[in-house]
């Protein structure tokens, strides 16, 4: 059930358990969360004064961001390595909305598609490669192409 305008705010439909613990998880990889292990780091190629790292934090959450230099800090994204299998889950990808956003706006664009060609995908900037898996996995044998400028990224995401 969605909310409506004419809904009132007390009515609206609430996160089930499992989701407000997601999003309590989710909190953790924020750039300001203090409980954080640098697992890798290298310079930017883009910037000399910056640093790419990958931090691993609190319940198999990881973060790729660049900190330094003139842009401070980017935050290039999130994801989650599953405990038990060490694989990154393509579906956890974090309440982000830039990457629920744009998978949206992917899948919404085939709904009348013929589905006899296959898809390819060109992705400009990498980041943790979350948009590519995420897409990947609902768009089964389809290609994807990564286009990222910073080698540091690029080293980084290798490391996933």
């Amino acid at each position: 059930v969605l909310p409506t305008p004419e809904m009132e705010r007390s009515e609206w439909p609430r996160d089930s358990e499992e989701e407000v613990a997601s999003m309590e998880d989710w909190r953790s990889t924020s750039l300001t969360a203090s409980i954080a292990v640098t697992i890798f780091s290298r310079p930017s190629s883009l910037d000399k004064d910056a640093i790419v790292q990958v931090k691993e934090r609190t319940r198999g959450w990881h973060t790729i961001g660049t900190s330094g230099g003139a842009a401070r800090s980017i935050y290039h994204g999130v994801y989650r390595v599953d405990a038990r299998s060490g694989i990154v889950d393509p579906l956890d990808v974090g309440p982000s909305d830039y990457v629920r956003t744009m998978a949206a706006i992917a899948l919404a664009s085939m709904v009348d598609r013929d589905g006899d060609v296959p898809l390819r995908f060109l992705h400009f900037g990498f980041g943790a490669g979350g948009l590519a898996r995420l897409v990947g996995h609902h768009v089964p044998g389809s290609t994807h192409l990564s286009v990222e400028l910073d080698e540091g990224v690029v080293a980084a995401a290798a490391k996933m």
